[in-house]
C-alpha cells in the first residue's frame, strides 16, 4: 500500500552512470555520486544533497544535463514523500528531452513517474508504465541494459503485491533477483531476496524462504551495511504473524516502526493493519483501535481507502462484535464486504497491456529495429494463445466442478434438510430460563412460517420489537440455542426458501437476480449472490441456467 520508502536506489546510480559518461566536467560528477553514496546509507543527508544540487540546475545550459538533474533529484524529492515536486520536476524533464535523441533518460523519467503514481495511488497508470518499460529495453544503452530490466522487474513486483497479485510478485521478484546477481547496487539486491523469502513465508514455504533469507545474509556479510536493514524487524514480524505468534509480531512491528520513522518518517500501512490483526487476537482491543486509528489519521487515507486491505474494516468489527455493540459491527462488516469485492475485482485491462504496438512500430522503424518488434508480436501471439489454452481448461475444470455442486444440491432439494436452523431448544441457556427460552422459541418459529424473515425489514432490532423483547436477549437465545448468529440464521433460512422456491417455479426463474434478491429480502443483488454461493457452491445465475436446462 506504500511505497515511499520502497524506491529503489538504483535509479540515481543508473543516471549517475549516464551523466558521468557524457559530461565534462568533475564538480558535477561528484555531486551525483554523493547523492547515490548517500542514498544507500543516509537518506536524510541524500535529501540536502539533491536540494543543493537541484537550485543550481539554471547554471547549466545543456538541456539533456538540467533533465539528467531533474530526475537523479527526484527520485529523492520521492523518497522524501514530497510527491508533487517530483512529479513536477519529472515533467519538467520529460519536456527538455522528448523526442530528442535521450531515450535511456526519458525511460527512467518514466520509471520514476510510475513510482510517483503508486505513491498516490494511481495504481493503474503505473501498471501500465511498467508493463511498458519491461519491454523497451531495446532503446537502453548496453551499459544500462541490464541494470534497468532488473530494477524494473523488482519494482513492478512490488506494485503486484500491492494489489494482491502475490503470486505474480513473488515471480517477478525471482526473475529481478536472478538478473541482480553480481550488482553493484547492493541495497537493491538485499531488498528483493528479503522481498522473496518473506513472500514464501506468505504462501507457508518456509525452506524456500529460508533460502532466500540466507542470501540475503551472505549479502550483508559480504558487503557494506545499508539501510535495507531496517526491514529485518518487518520480516521477522511478517513470520511471527503467519504462525500466528501475535506477541512476538507486534514486538518486532514496534522495533521495524521506530527505525522507519527515525530513517524515512513514513508509516507503513500494511504493518499497521497486521499489528492491529495482532491486538485483536491477544484481546487488546484498544490497542487495535489506536493501530487502526493512526491509518485512518494518515494524510493519503482518502486516496489509499479504495485500495485498503479488506481486512481493516474486518478489524473493527472483530473489535465492535467483542465489545457486544452489535449494530456498529454490523455496519462495519457491511463494509468488509463492500471492500473485498472491491479489493477481489481490482484488475487492469489486459488489452492496454498490449502496449500501442502500432505506436511502437513506428519508433522502431526509425531506430532500424523492426525485427525486434516482429519478435514482441510473435511473443504476444504465444501469450496470448497460451492464455487462451489455459482458460478452455480452467472453464473445463469450473464447469465439471458445478455440475457435481449442483447435483449434490438437487439431492439436497429432495431431501430438503434445513441449514443449521434447529429451533429446538438446547441445554446450554446460560441463565435464561427454559420456559422463557421455548416461548420465544416458538415465537420465531411463527415467525418462520409467515414469512417475515424474507422481508427487507427483518432487522435484529425489528424483530426483536416484533417478538416484544430486546436484542441482547433475542441474539442470546440464537446464539445459545440455535448455534449460530441472527445474521445467518436469517440467511439460512432465505437460502433454504428460494433453493427450493426456484427448482419447480419456471415464474420465478426468469427474474433477474436482483428481482430474486428484493423477492426473499435482501436489499442489493451482491449480497444475495454472496451468500447463495456460500450456501451452495454455485452462483444464482449458474444454479437457475443448470435448472433451466435440465426442465
Amino acid at each position: 500500500m506504500f511505497s515511499r520508502f520502497h524506491v529503489s536506489f538504483l535509479i540515481i546510480f543508473l543516471i549517475a552512470n549516464s551523466i558521468n559518461s557524457q559530461i565534462n566536467g568533475r564538480e558535477l560528477d561528484k555531486k551525483i555520486d554523493l547523492i547515490y553514496e548517500l542514498s544507500e546509507t543516509d537518506y536524510k543527508e541524500s535529501i540536502v544533497a539533491s536540494k543543493k544540487l537541484l537550485s543550481e540546475v539554471d547554471k547549466y545550459s545543456d538541456d539533456a544535463v538540467k533533465a539528467r538533474i531533474y530526475v537523479v533529484t527526484s527520485n529523492v524529492m520521492l523518497f522524501n514523500g514530497d510527491v508533487s515536486t517530483c512529479i513536477e520536476n519529472l515533467k519538467k524533464a520529460i519536456s527538455l528531452i522528448e523526442g530528442k535523441d535521450e531515450d535511456s533518460l526519458y525511460l527512467h523519467a518514466n520509471w520514476i513517474l510510475a513510482k510517483a503514481y503508486v505513491e498516490t495511488y494511481n495504481y493503474e497508470n503505473a501498471f501500465q508504465i511498467y508493463t511498458n518499460l519491461i519491454v523497451a529495453d531495446e532503446y537502453i544503452s548496453t551499459s544500462d541494459k541490464h541494470f534497468f530490466k532488473w530494477g524494473t522487474l523488482g519494482d513492478f513486483a512490488h506494485l503486484n503485491s500491492l494489489i494482491g497479485r502475490k503470486d505474480q510478485a513473488l515471480r517477478l521478484y525471482v526473475k529481478s533477483f536472478e538478473l541482480a546477481k553480481d550488482s553493484i547496487n547492493i541495497a537493491h539486491w538485499q531488498k528483493v531476496a528479503l522481498n522473496i523469502a518473506d513472500l514464501y513465508n506468505f504462501f507457508g514455504k518456509k525452506d524456500s524462504a529460508q533460502i532466500y533469507f540466507n542470501k540475503y545474509q551472505r549479502l550483508s556479510d559480504r558487503y557494506k551495511p545499508t539501510l535495507v536493514e531496517d526491514f529485518l524487524p518487518k520480516y521477522r514480524g511478517n513470520l511471527a504473524f503467519y504462525d500466528k505468534n501475535y506477541k512476538e509480531a507486534i514486538r518486532e512491528y514496534e522495533i521495524y516502526e521506530q527505525l522507519l520513522s527515525a530513517d524515512f518518517d513514513v508509516k507503513d500501512g500494511e504493518v499497521l493493519i497486521r499489528k492491529s490483526r495482532s491486538y485483536v487476537e491477544i484481546e487488546q482491543l484498544d490497542s487495535a483501535s489506536v493501530v487502526l486509528q493512526e491509518i485512518k489519521d494518515m494524510d493519503n487515507f482518502t486516496r489509499m481507502e479504495a485500495y485498503l486491505d479488506p481486512d481493516f474494516y474486518r478489524i473493527y468489527y472483530d473489535i465492535y462484535l467483542k465489545q457486544g455493540e452489535l449494530q456498529v459491527a454490523s455496519n462495519y462488516l457491511e463494509k468488509y464486504d463492500q471492500a473485498q469485492e472491491r479489493y477481489n475485482k481490482f484488475a487492469f485491462n489486459k488489452v492496454d497491456e498490449l502496449y500501442k504496438l502500432k505506436t511502437k512500430e513506428t519508433e522502431i522503424n526509425e531506430k532500424g529495429q523492426k525485427s525486434k518488434l516482429q519478435l514482441y508480436i510473435n511473443y504476444l501471439l504465444f501469450a496470448l494463445g497460451t492464455l487462451c489454452i489455459v482458460f478452455i481448461v480452467v472453464f473445463t475444470i469450473k464447469q465439471r466442478r458445478e455440475k457435481k455442486k449442483f447435483e449434490a444440491l438437487m439431492q439436497r432439494t429432495e431431501n430438503n434438510p434445513p441449514l443449521n436452523t434447529s429451533l429446538e431448544p438446547s441445554i446450554n441457556t446460560t441463565e435464561i430460563k427454559d420456559e422463557k427460552v421455548a416461548a420465544l422459541v416458538h415465537q420465531i418459529k411463527e415467525l418462520q412460517e409467515q414469512g417475515f424473515f424474507l422481508k427487507q425489514k427483518t432487522t435484529l432490532y425489528n424483530t426483536a420489537k416484533k417478538l416484544k423483547t430486546n436484542t441482547s436477549y433475542l441474539s442470546t437465545v440464537i446464539n445459545n440455542n440455535m448455534g449460530t448468529t441472527f445474521s445467518a440464521f436469517v440467511n439460512d433460512i432465505r437460502m433454504d426458501y428460494i433453493i427450493n422456491e426456484l427448482k419447480p417455479n419456471k415464474q420465478l426463474r426468469s427474474y433477474s437476480v436482483k428481482a430474486i434478491a428484493e423477492e426473499i429480502g435482501y436489499k442489493s443483488a451482491d449480497s444475495f449472490s454472496k451468500y447463495f454461493k456460500q450456501s451452495t457452491g454455485l452462483s444464482p445465475s449458474s444454479y437457475i441456467k443448470k435448472l433451466n436446462k435440465d426442465r
